[in-house]
């Protein structure tokens, strides 16, 4: 899930590899634009996320505040120093948290 009504900043080659992702791996692999999905079930609250989420099956997510779409540093310049973490445990309950939050049925 990605993306922020009237801000897509995103880095486009790293889209294309996530769309390639998906295409491969249709049953297991889920790639939402967020505010597409809002507008198709007609929720017009939300506009998208700014949360920074991975989920690898019940494996593992990493959460934090790392642009892992629209990070693309140019030669010299500044970067904010920014960072995430890999959590192990209870990712189930963060698969149901998310799909909840966003009233998604997988």
């Amino acid at each position: 899930m990605y993306g922020i009504e009237s801000n897509d900043e995103h880095h486009y080659g790293t889209i294309e590899k996530l769309r390639n992702l998906k295409s491969k791996y249709q049953k297991n692999f889920h790639l939402m634009h967020l505010p597409t999905h809002f507008e198709e079930q007609g929720n017009y609250k939300m506009t998208g996320t700014h949360r920074k989420l991975i989920i690898k099956d019940n494996d593992y997510y990493i959460q934090g505040s790392f642009n892992f779409l629209s990070f693309n540093k140019e030669k010299g310049q500044k970067i904010a120093n920014e960072e995430s973490i890999l959590i192990p445990k209870k990712v189930d309950l963060k698969w149901e948290h998310v799909l909840n939050s966003y009233n998604i049925n997988l």
